[in-house]
């Protein structure tokens, strides 16, 4: 989402510090008097829970189904746009009262915002699908041989900004007051992300490559998923606390988690897994984004899919798999069972492992946000994008009238944290309140006097937000075995198989598990996709 002095940093994400977040929690429980009006809402808990706590299933009436894609997220949508390509005809079922899985977005007093992810790269050369659908709906534009993105929808300067001490400062570096030992340990690590990012293993291919599958499998890249990216930083002699900072802050953003939590692996992939353009063709950021964050990305993918037959609301409960997958499924207040031609799980790995019966290979970071519709500009406020504190527990917030072409008027700001896995239960049961008076908290520390600027405040709660990339979670054997022993016609699609929540990942899935059904129905593909 931005850039610090190394390569940028993008999403929201938390100072993993439990000291501090309690401090911020404690604050939050005498929330102070006039809170704005809003609401608070988030993913079907009370029905995506009927399938983690079991139970006998009801009764009920059994029909004949197609092609059935189970979660309407970014890789399930990008499946039935490829099996929509093949002549293949699908039905949608989503648990979610709208399709998008965590790129949904929302309309509010001040225009559209996100609810969840909010960019998008430019994706690498080997980033095949997600480049093709970017060509298809004018996003990537061939020029002379060469891709050139549409700047329009390439973030505004100015992008990103920094507050601290009272003070902001550009970028997402912490350059104000650096030593020279500072500043010589972000030039070395970013020589060092720089020599990664071209870098390939002894079996000739990339040492960090989107999607995953094709990284390097050399034991000197390999060894990276064994261990934290503080003990890589430790081990490399990095002592900057300024550079540990923004890595922190850059794990957090795209992962939910600090250097203490993810592999060395997964923090080395941030910085040296992207390479977009790679050409001076794109002036400016190379990051697109939208007033609505990915929703927008969402509403073409249902196009590019034909907008198949779409169930919300829809809890799948059970799956039997056989020669015909017959899934059972809660929805509209009634119980039928589907006796399929195949079935995709585009489904998160706790979802699907509870489905299949498997244990999940990896843990997914909640994640708190909060849009605040404002009448008037706060002090301190400018027309930067992305604007992060440093001595906050929040990553902090995003102007999502940002892009905005039309007239000026007031802005919509939205602001993230992702917390830890053991903050899920307080999340889904802190009220409204609570919740509130923990983002105004933190937006007083740069904004003072937010209280009287906010003329709506909505909360949205993800209890699984992202996957949180672990040491081992690359190149451990769980989240392979996870997706062995399928029948032929049932097929899994979700960012999380590929161990990184990307949405070059998720579509790279969703088009894997297509062409697997494809090849079970005997449905003849003129080429492949990945």
């Amino acid at each position: 989402m931005t850039d610090a002095g190394c390569p940028r940093p993008s999403r929201r994400a938390f100072l993993a510090s439990g000291l501090a977040l309690g401090a911020l929690a404690g604050c939050a429980k005498s929330p102070p008097p006039g809170l704005p009006p809003g609401r608070i809402t988030g993913e079907n808990v009370a029905l995506g829970h009927r399938l983690r706590d079991g139970g006998p299933l009801p009764a009920g009436p059994t029909r004949r189904a197609g092609v059935v894609i189970v979660g309407a997220g970014v890789a399930g949508l990008t499946a039935a746009w490829r099996l929509r390509d093949a002549g293949v005809a699908v039905e949608l079922l989503e648990l979610g009262d709208t399709p998008g899985g965590t790129a949904r977005g929302g309309l509010g007093l001040n225009g559209p915002y996100p609810l969840g992810a909010h960019y998008l790269p430019v994706p690498n050369p080997e980033s095949a699908v997600t480049r093709r659908f970017l060509e298809v709906i004018g996003l990537l534009q061939s020029h002379g041989g060469a891709l050139r993105a549409e700047e329009r929808h390439l973030v505004f300067d100015p992008e990103d900004r920094l507050f601290h001490r009272g003070r902001w400062d550009d970028g997402l570096y912490l350059r104000a007051g650096a030593g020279s030992a500072d500043l010589a340990d972000l030039k070395r690590f970013e020589g060092e992300t720089a020599r990664l990012r071209a870098a390939r293993g002894a079996d000739g291919r990339l040492a960090f490559a989107l999607p995953t599958e094709l990284s390097s499998r050399d034991p000197a890249y390999v060894r990276l998923d064994g261990l934290t990216m503080s003990a890589w930083l430790r081990a490399e002699g990095y002592r900057s606390e300024r550079l540990r900072w923004a890595i922190d802050y850059a794990c957090r953003d795209d992962y939910g988690a600090g250097v203490d939590q993810v592999s060395a692996w997964a923090g080395l992939h941030y910085f040296a897994g992207r390479r977009g353009l790679e050409t001076p063709e794109t002036l400016g950021t190379h990051y697109f984004t939208w007033p609505e964050g990915n929703a927008w990305l969402v509403a073409r993918l249902l196009e590019l899919a034909g907008r198949p037959p779409l169930t919300t609301t829809a809890l799948v409960a059970s799956i039997e798999q056989g020669p015909r997958p017959i899934l059972g499924v809660l929805a509209g207040g009634g119980f039928e069972r589907l006796d399929c031609d195949a079935v995709i799980l585009a489904t998160p790995s706790y979802v699907t492992g509870r489905l299949l019966g498997r244990r999940p290979f990896a843990v997914q970071a909640p994640w708190l946000v909060v849009n605040l519709a404002l009448h008037k500009e706060p002090l301190g406020a400018t027309d930067a994008w992305n604007n992060v504190a440093v001595d906050s527990t929040s990553v902090g917030y995003v102007d999502a009238t940002h892009q905005r072409l039309a007239a000026a008027g007031p802005p919509h700001w939205t602001w993230y944290e992702p917390l830890p896995a053991a903050e899920r239960a307080w999340l889904l049961q802190a009220d409204y309140e609570t919740l509130v008076s923990r983002a105004l908290t933190d937006l007083r520390r740069m904004h003072p006097d937010i209280d009287a600027c906010v003329a709506r405040a909505d909360v949205w709660r993800w209890g699984h937000g992202t996957v949180i990339p672990a040491p081992g979670t690359q190149f451990g054997e769980e989240r392979r075995a996870f997706q062995s022993g399928l029948s032929p016609r049932v097929a899994l699609a979700h960012t999380d198989l590929g161990g990184l929540p990307f949405f070059e990942e998720a579509q790279h899935q969703g088009v894997l598990a297509a062409e697997r059904v494809c090849d079970a129905l005997g449905v003849q593909l003129g080429s492949r996709w990945g």
